[in-house]
């Protein structure tokens, strides 16, 4: 996914922000070779940035009411707690926006917030992993997931988010993977 988006969805009590922008940015370069700081720093405009800017607009469009629930769940990744060769950028991008929420959470208690990570889906954003990724053993990995069909489907995981959130039983600012559902 090159561009994506973000959607609020509300009615009369309840107001929930999905954060599902986000792009791979480079992923066939290693760290020493991130050396143009426009690079990074457009990379962290588009995908952190932004994310903060837009979740605290929601939030002041949406404020504080008796009988109103706000619940903003952020895609993560388990690339936000764990390294991946040549993933430098989007790595670091999805760490911070964990963190990010996970303040939210602490700052505001009446706000649920869930980072949560779909699994490695079949998406055009894989693809795109799966042809550019500069580590080799990292690639082979993906392209053996796609080749073998062990990619998670995307209404399997959509469901479980749903599930997760009616359940309501995750601490608010946790990242919940997937698998761990």
């Amino acid at each position: 996914m090159k561009n994506g988006i973000s959607k609020a969805i509300y009615n009369s009590g309840d107001a929930i922000q999905l954060v599902m922008f986000g792009s791979l940015g480079n992923v066939s370069k290693f760290f020493v070779e991130f050396t143009s700081p426009e690079e990074v720093s457009n990379y962290f405009a588009f995908n952190v940035t932004s994310a903060l800017c837009l979740t605290a607009s929601v939030l002041d469009a949406f404020p504080k009411r008796p009988g109103f629930h706000r619940t903003i769940v952020n895609l993560s990744s388990l690339c936000a707690i764990q390294p991946f060769k040549s993933w430098t950028l989007y790595c670091t991008g999805k760490a911070a926006r964990d963190m990010m929420f996970r303040i939210l959470a602490a700052e505001e208690p009446d706000v649920r917030v869930l980072n949560y990570a779909p699994g490695p889906m079949e998406t055009d954003m894989m693809m795109q992993a799966c042809k550019e990724t500069g580590d080799e053993e990292s690639r082979q990995a993906m392209v053996n997931m796609h080749q073998k069909g062990q990619l998670v489907d995307k209404h399997v995981s959509s469901k479980k988010l749903v599930n997760l959130l009616l359940q309501d039983n995750f601490e608010s600012g946790a990242h919940v993977d997937f698998y761990d559902v």
